[in-house]
């Protein structure tokens, strides 16, 4: 956010900055609202023009309160869909070429807003790669992992938008990250055992016992449930919805991870979940165990 104390030099940066992706909104405080009013409908980053203090800082409290519920939302957990036999909407990226991770994400630079950036950082933190990845392969783990703000802006999150619509013209430009990313996880060790994933809510509607489901979004898992503590969707009040899951294809991501100082497991498309059971563990929490089921596709 962004707040110029002059009309005539907001007239002047608006138009060089209204392109920024870091910058979600402008506000104007001047002396005379009409005087600027006319030309700042051409530009739709500028929130409102003020003349007085209190209004500004009033509209710029409300806007800030709803960055941060967007902040906190989360995609969806495993989606309620049933068992698919259908074509895999990947089919084909393991026929691309391997590529640096900057060729990767060249697709992806009007999906993803700053993704240069994503990479450039990533890297800086990849340089000597464990577990036999290339740096590219191991930047394009820690890039997935990485959050961005808002949250809707992070790579991983539009990523897996793009999977959960089942869309296969959404998914092709992803083919040549994603040729790299799986790549990269097929040397690392597969996990078999307890994860977790925390959401806030009460989800149990979503998950009838005996019910089979197909995950096609990446599913990033915790091994400790302490770790979910954490975690801003979950924490430690409030409704919640524990998803306990025993995985047998997980990868484990932590060494890779941006934030390697938490246990990550992750979990690939495609993988098919059965809900063993729910329960509500107390008036708030409430626990769905999943799980996981022979794959019907795999990727590497």
């Amino acid at each position: 956010m962004l707040v110029i104390t002059s009309g005539r030099l907001s007239r002047e940066l608006v138009p060089a900055i209204d392109a920024w992706a870091q910058i979600d909104g402008v506000y104007i405080y001047c002396m005379d609202k009409s005087r600027h009013a006319e030309w700042a409908k051409n530009y739709p980053k500028i929130k409102d023009i003020f003349v007085e203090s209190g209004p500004l800082m009033n509209r710029i409290g409300a806007d800030l309160e709803e960055l941060r519920a967007k902040s906190k939302s989360k995609p969806s957990p495993i989606p309620a869909a049933g068992a698919t036999s259908k074509p895999c909407i990947l089919d084909g990226y393991e026929k691309l070429p391997f590529s640096t991770l900057e060729e990767a994400v060249e697709p992806l630079k009007g999906i993803v807003g700053e993704v240069e950036q994503m990479v450039w950082t990533a890297k800086q933190n990849c340089q000597n790669p464990e577990n036999g990845l290339t740096v590219d392969e191991s930047a394009s783990i820690s890039v997935f992992t990485m959050e961005w703000f808002p949250r809707e802006s992070s790579l991983s999150y539009i990523l897996n938008e793009a999977l959960r619509t089942e869309e296969r013209q959404k998914v092709t430009p992803w083919f040549l990250y994603l040729r790299l990313l799986f790549h990269g996880l097929s040397k690392l060790k597969t996990i078999s055992g307890i994860v977790h994933q925390g959401f806030s809510g009460n989800l149990t509607k979503n998950y009838p016992t005996n019910n089979i489901y197909t995950a096609w979004q990446f599913s990033n898992c915790a091994r400790l449930i302490e770790s979910l503590e954490e975690d801003e969707d979950f924490g430690k009040t409030g409704k919640r919805t524990l998803l306990a899951i025993h995985c047998r294809t997980g990868k484990d991501i932590t060494r890779h991870a941006f934030d390697p100082s938490k246990e990550q497991i992750l979990l690939s498309p495609g993988c098919q979940f059965k809900v063993v059971s729910a329960l509500e563990a107390d008036n708030d929490l409430h626990i769905v165990q999943l799980q996981e089921l022979e794959p019907i596709y795999s990727f590497n």
